[in-house]
């Protein structure tokens, strides 16, 4: 118990050191803090609520006295760590990594591109790295293009400096390159946290955080991040989850729309929600008679605008490719989790998930467009 006792008190001194020193001077290091004023909350709320297409600055209203409490700690101690850690000779995340040992083999490959080179050398610069370790690429046996390899490489960059609790409360981080499908906007990185501590980056755990440099902050990830396909492609991945959605797509002969179009969002059901309806519905939809209900159904699913619901709240309205709106009401819980409802009966399972063309928003049930109130009432 003392020593545990002894464990809380060095590390909440160490905060509180910072704080003191911060309270006289301007503190910059590492792009982490940018001329800031430490003052109680200011910082937490000018950093915390960072999103793809809002400021630093926005300040929402908070949720409760006791969640504040807790995550401004927690927000001290990262912040306490990301100064404290890491050499004290401040490298340049190009010489951090080659220098690491765990970064073998990444540190090989931007050691062949002079680009990748001059991203990670360039000392002004402010980025985050989110670095594969070696035995991430053990299951790569035919290496790809040089040109595949840095776009590869260019999407574990995000072109600012994020501390591991600014990574902890986004949904969403802007890679360092852009997508023309996406209409030249960045490609995304879907954040995704269990249990507050484990943080995944798109599907690869941060097994690291706040590996500091000179220019930025690397994190350690235990997979390679892959540029996502196209956002069809990806429905196809999971044929025990998705297999009704993309076999009715084959069916009525719609493909070419993810093929061609840009900048879409795809509200897709998964095969338990289409097992919610009923016999007659799904007889009605699938069989000879109902392909072209079937395909006013599955085109309202799909929308013309590129919009995360994380960038809206309260209630709003998407156009859908069939020309009836879709109607999506969001809820904020704390300071990250998001509760969507889409045409106030289905709930979004899984948001954000990023794609080549758009983005993709698993649903619970199937959307029923206004022209097809009848199918929806008899199941």
């Amino acid at each position: 118990m003392r020593k545990k006792n002894l464990q809380s008190f060095l590390r909440f001194s160490s905060v509180a050191i910072v704080l003191l020193a911060a309270t006289t001077t301007t503190i910059v290091s590492a792009g982490i803090i940018s001329q800031h004023t430490w003052k109680h909350k200011s910082f937490i709320n000018d950093h915390h609520y960072a999103s793809p297409s809002k400021t630093l600055h926005q300040k929402p209203a908070l949720k409760n006295d006791d969640e504040n409490i807790e995550n401004d700690a927690q927000t001290m101690i990262d912040i306490a760590e990301a100064f404290f850690k890491g050499p004290k000779d401040k490298k340049t995340l190009y010489e951090l990594i080659s220098s690491d040992k765990r970064f073998t083999v990444l540190a090989k490959l931007v050691d062949e591109d002079e680009k990748l080179i001059e991203v990670l050398n360039k000392s002004e610069a402010n980025l985050t790295l989110f670095a594969p370790v070696d035995s991430a690429f053990d299951h790569v046996k035919h290496w790809p293009s040089k040109e595949c390899i840095r776009k590869a490489i260019l999407y574990h960059i995000v072109p600012k400096t994020l501390c591991s609790y600014l990574i902890r409360t986004s949904r969403v981080l802007n890679s360092s390159i852009t997508e023309p499908y996406l209409n030249d906007e960045p490609q995304k990185l879907r954040v995704g946290v269990l249990w507050r501590k484990r943080v995944f980056i798109n599907y690869a755990k941060v097994t690291d955080f706040n590996l500091r440099a000179s220019n930025g902050l690397a994190h350690a990830i235990e997979k390679v991040l892959i540029p996502p396909p196209n956002i069809l492609i990806e429905a196809f991945l999971f044929p025990t989850h998705l297999s009704t959605f993309t076999s009715a797509i084959q069916k009525v002969g719609i493909a070419d729309i993810f093929k061609d179009d840009k900048a879409i969002t795809l509200f897709l059901p998964t095969n338990a929600a289409f097992a919610r309806l009923s016999h007659q519905t799904l007889f009605h939809l699938f069989g000879p008679w109902g392909k072209k209900d079937l395909e006013k159904l599955l085109l309202y699913h799909i929308s013309t605008e590129l919009a995360p619901p994380k960038r809206h709240q309260g209630h709003f309205e998407l156009k859908s490719y069939q020309g009836d709106p879709i109607k999506l009401d969001t809820m904020q819980f704390g300071r990250r989790y998001l509760k969507v409802k889409v045409n106030g009966d289905a709930n979004i399972l899984v948001t954000d998930a990023p794609g080549k063309n758009g983005v993709v928003h698993l649903i619970d049930r199937v959307l029923f467009p206004p022209d097809l109130k009848e199918l929806e009432r008899a199941h």
